[in-house]
């Protein structure tokens, strides 16, 4: 679909009535094949939205071992840590508010710091799992 879409031919859809939902994957392993596939398909993405998507990625990772390590080498006070941590979370939360209500995920909100860390290590563990298992991609 990425490599298809443009502006003329597709449309985003907000309505209700449009959502899918599917049952999520109930186990760690089953979760680490279905993203080391979905990681897989990105060869077919279109540059900018590689890029894009890199830069989003990049800057969870960056923002959060550069936290913790100017943390743990005692480079930045945890106070102006934690106020970094905090001010991040807020500016993220400003900007997803408004889409999780319009998806009707506002329960999502009270759990953002926590998915937003959980994000970042996650960014940090696929891609040694995507290397160890490539050979071994299976799609059930």
């Amino acid at each position: 679909i990425n490599a298809l879409a443009n502006v003329s031919n597709t449309k985003i859809c907000i309505d209700p009535k449009s959502f899918v939902y599917s049952n999520p994957k109930n186990t760690l392993s089953a979760f680490l094949r279905q993203k080391s596939r979905h990681i897989g398909t990105s060869v077919y993405y279109k540059p900018m939205h590689k890029v894009l998507l890199g830069m989003f990625s990049g800057s969870q990772m960056v923002f959060y071992a550069g936290l913790t390590l100017s943390m743990i080498t005692g480079t930045i006070n945890i106070k102006i840590a934690y106020l970094l941590l905090v001010l991040k979370w807020a500016i993220q939360q400003m900007i997803h508010f408004r889409a999780m209500k319009r998806l009707k995920e506002e329960d999502l909100f009270w759990y953002f710091p926590w998915l937003d860390m959980l994000h970042a290590l996650y960014l940090f563990v696929l891609p040694f799992h995507f290397i160890l298992t490539k050979n071994k991609t299976r799609w059930n």
